[in-house]
C-alpha cells in the first residue's frame, strides 16, 4: 500500500522533490511519483537540466558527488520508481546489475553470466 510520506526524509533533499515520494509500507520503498520515464524510472528538472534521474540526483544530494557515468544503480527491490538512495539503491557496473537480473529469474534472451569475486 502507498501511502503518504511517514518516515523522515534526508532535509539535504529540497522540498520540491520531497514532496513527489511517497512510501510503500508492503516493500520498504520511497517511490518518486513525479514525472516517470517510460520505463518506470522518476525523473525531475535540476539546475536547468531537464530529465534528471532522481536516484542520481539523490544519490548526489546524500554523498556530495554524482554517480560515475560508467555506473548504473541497481535496485536491490527491483522497483524502477524506488529512489531509496542507499537502502535499496545503489551504483554498481552494468555487469553487476545484468548479474542481479540473472538470479532473480528476470533476464530476457540467452546469455548468462558468471557470478564476481566478491
Amino acid at each position: 500500500m502507498i501511502e503518504s510520506v511517514t518516515v523522515e526524509l534526508d532535509p539535504r533533499i529540497p522540498a520540491r522533490i520531497r514532496e513527489r515520494i511517497d512510501f510503500d509500507s508492503q516493500r520498504g520503498c520511497l517511490i518518486g511519483t513525479g514525472w516517470l520515464t517510460d520505463d518506470g524510472y522518476a525523473i525531475c528538472s535540476w539546475e536547468g537540466k531537464k530529465k534528471v534521474r532522481v536516484i542520481r540526483l539523490l544519490w548526489k544530494l546524500l554523498t556530495g558527488k554524482w554517480p560515475r557515468s560508467d555506473r548504473e544503480m541497481l535496485h536491490s527491490c527491483d522497483n524502477r520508481a524506488c529512489v531509496h538512495v542507499g537502502v535499496h539503491v545503489k551504483p554498481g557496473t552494468r555487469k553487476r546489475n545484468a548479474i542481479e537480473r540473472q538470479e532473480r529469474g528476470r533476464t530476457r534472451g540467452f546469455r548468462t553470466y558468471k557470478k564476481e569475486a566478491a
